[in-house]
């Protein structure tokens, strides 16, 4: 069982008045989009962290079968909504053990939100690859080698997402060796008004 974590707690702040997380492709949010291709990949749970009382973001995904998390101390950073996320998937692959086959190997996946064009069959690969190596971490990298996302942690590392601070990420917590595994657009995020306009230009995508 792998439980899949979606950090969409942050601000937004380089959108302007707009949110990045909202922004539609085919007239689906991409929040929720996100959400959909993590439930349809199957792995386990999908856990979202959000910010207290954000209605937009929470509509935006109601439909999808999704636990919701509110990170009181968003204005922290990335890690604020890590450390909640990662506790609560703690406590899910701890029941999971009830349940997982006896060769599974269990862990949590980090996926961003606004990656459009990841894709459930992708985090089923990511998912092989833990499985087939022995329970090791697996990180996305693009046809260039470069290191992005998603990340999948094995379960044994994630207490230490305790001790994240600040606005970075987890990738600090893995050490070698870690499975590398190409995905195209392992490092495609749409975070400015300028990036969504390239990007639909790019791929002809309509809103």
């Amino acid at each position: 069982m792998i439980v899949t974590l979606i950090p969409a707690a942050g601000a937004s702040s380089r959108m302007g008045a707009g949110d990045k997380l909202l922004e539609t492709i085919k007239g689906e949010p991409i929040l929720a989009r996100t959400a959909r291709i993590a439930l349809e990949a199957g792995l386990g749970p999908v856990l979202v962290t959000l910010r207290p009382k954000d209605n937009a973001r929470q509509k935006a995904i109601r439909k999808h079968d999704v636990t919701l998390i509110e990170i009181a101390d968003a204005d922290e950073g990335m890690s604020a909504s890590l450390r909640a996320g990662a506790k609560a998937a703690l406590s899910q692959i701890n029941d999971g053990y009830k349940t997982a086959g006896d060769n599974e190997y269990l862990g949590m996946m980090v996926l961003l939100p606004d990656m459009p064009e990841i894709s459930t069959d992708d985090l089923k690969e990511m998912d092989l690859a833990h499985q087939s190596s022995g329970g090791m971490a697996v990180r996305a990298i693009n046809e260039e080698g470069q290191l992005g996302h998603p990340t999948l942690f094995p379960d044994h590392m994630l207490a230490q997402f305790a001790e994240l601070v600040g606005d970075k990420g987890a990738a600090k917590l893995i050490e070698e060796p870690v499975i590398r595994q190409p995905i195209r657009g392992a490092r495609l995020d749409l975070d400015t008004p300028e990036d969504w306009a390239a990007w639909r230009a790019k791929t002809n995508t309509p809103f």
